[in-house]
């Protein structure tokens, strides 16, 4: 755990710990709460373009170690840490109270200045939302898997990665609406977007000093 990687041995896990893994060439990372006995707590999409197609085979898809069922379970669910990995080797552990110039440092998603409960109560949280399934309708910008490990984890639902998703693709629309497509500027573009990410998470910061 540090500056440089927040990977962290799977033995090592405690019940409470919000962890996440990449997915697809490291574009995004999934988000969970795990809750001790090789078990995760996560939220996925609530719906599928695929829903509502009759498969006789969807009983022979469910993992043999916790049931999951990756057609017919949605929403927030209980299962285990390898169905949660989705075939990806290696898991991260999200970091909370960090320093203001850590937060900076690092990768959206990845870490938070804000505190955490207790693991009991983050434990708690998580479990009824498991029970209920009512944490809502499942939004990549504004209410995802990384909005239901944060709300489990401080009560409040956040996205530090859809919020950089969303900066960055206000400023390519505004750098490439009316300029030609040319080498020079998608790198322009890229350096501005780069940096109306950071000065998103000073604003951030800012924000959780003046509540503090």
């Amino acid at each position: 755990m540090g500056l440089v990687s927040n990977s962290i041995n799977k033995r090592k896990l405690k019940p409470g710990d919000h962890i996440y893994c990449y997915r697809t060439l490291h574009l995004y990372s999934h988000h969970g709460i795990y809750v001790g006995d090789n078990m995760v707590i996560h939220y996925q999409q609530t719906y599928d373009d695929n829903d509502d197609d009759d498969d006789d085979d969807d009983d022979d898809d469910c993992c043999e170690v916790c049931g999951f069922n990756r057609k017919k379970h949605r929403g927030v669910i209980k299962t285990c840490l390898d169905c949660f990995l989705n075939g990806h080797h290696r898991v991260f552990r999200f970091e909370y109270q960090v320093s203001p110039a850590h937060f900076f440092a690092k990768r959206s998603g990845t870490c938070s200045v804000a505190p955490r409960d207790p693991p009991n109560v983050v434990i708690q949280r998580a479990t009824e939302e498991n029970n209920n399934n009512k944490f809502g309708q499942y939004d990549l910008m504004k209410n995802n898997c990384e909005s239901f490990a944060t709300y489990c984890m401080t009560g409040k639902r956040s996205s530090e990665q859809a919020s950089s998703v969303q900066t960055t693709a206000k400023v390519v629309y505004k750098s490439l609406a009316n300029k030609p497509i040319s080498v020079e500027n998608l790198a322009k573009t890229a350096v501005e977007a780069y940096c109306a990410r950071k000065l998103k998470k000073l604003e951030h910061i800012q924000q959780h000093q003046k509540t503090k």
